[in-house]
């Protein structure tokens, strides 16, 4: 549960659920804008992806989870290019969104590829 401040209406809701809140809230949200030390290709998989038509974030890499953005793009390299995953794996829905641009990931530090 979060805190999340509606800056046009000036209202603090409380211990918010997120997911509920902006379905019930907002009536055409396509994009998803956002700053996370959070890194998992599944959470957004499942829950951003299929409800924004865009969705950029800023991520600050740990590399501390098994799921993390640093260890797929680490992957990715070792297959040589990312245009050899998205060839063997051209149903992915992250392949998709990364290939199309509606998929837009920043990093918040430099990630050792090698």
């Amino acid at each position: 549960m979060l805190d999340i401040l509606d800056h046009p209406q000036q209202q603090l809701h409380q211990n918010a659920d997120f997911w509920e809140y902006t379905e019930t809230r907002l009536k055409a949200a396509t994009e998803f804008r956002g700053v996370s030390f959070v890194s998992s290709a599944s959470f957004i998989e499942k829950y951003l992806l299929p409800r924004y038509s865009q969705v950029t974030l800023i991520l600050g890499l740990s590399d501390n989870g098994k799921d993390s953005f640093g260890k797929r793009l680490s992957q990715l390299r070792k297959r040589n290019v990312f245009v050899n995953y998205g060839y063997h794996h051209p149903t992915s829905t992250f392949t998709k969104r990364i290939l199309d641009g509606s998929l837009q990931l920043f990093f918040t530090r430099n990630v050792n590829l090698s």
